[in-house]
């Protein structure tokens, strides 16, 4: 089973992500399990246990106290291997880029149609 993360402050945006992940995993014919959190701590604490394996991690970029870009940092030194099935998904990739200058990100930008969700989780999940 598939294991995916999704970590965004606004609930209608969540909303539509889990919606599309799960989709995107039964077109496949794959089970899938999703945690949507609206709290980026959370999610950090959820990463770091080592009895969870995700495949892909799904991070709004721009959220209060804490924001995708911090997440990132963290499981790039927590599990590199992981930072490579991070998908960013914003209206804010400047700024995103240009902090991360030379590192290869997945960045999908809001908003965004299911066929591009689709592609940019193809590249991700290729990562891995």
């Amino acid at each position: 089973m598939r294991r995916v993360m999704i970590v965004d402050d606004e609930p209608e945006v969540r909303s539509v992500i889990d919606g599309f992940v799960r989709s995107y995993f039964e077109d496949a014919g794959d089970a899938c399990a999703v945690e949507a959190l609206d709290d980026p701590m959370e999610a950090l604490f959820r990463l770091s246990d080592s009895e969870r394996h995700y495949d892909a991690v799904l991070l709004d970029v721009r959220m209060p106290g804490m924001g995708g870009d911090d997440i990132f940092q963290a499981i790039d030194a927590m599990e590199g291997e992981l930072a490579r099935r991070v998908l960013f998904i914003t209206g804010y990739s400047k700024d995103l880029l240009s902090r991360f200058e030379g590192r290869k990100l997945e960045v999908l930008i809001k908003p965004f149609t299911y066929d591009a969700f689709s592609a940019a989780m193809d590249r991700v999940l290729r990562r891995g």
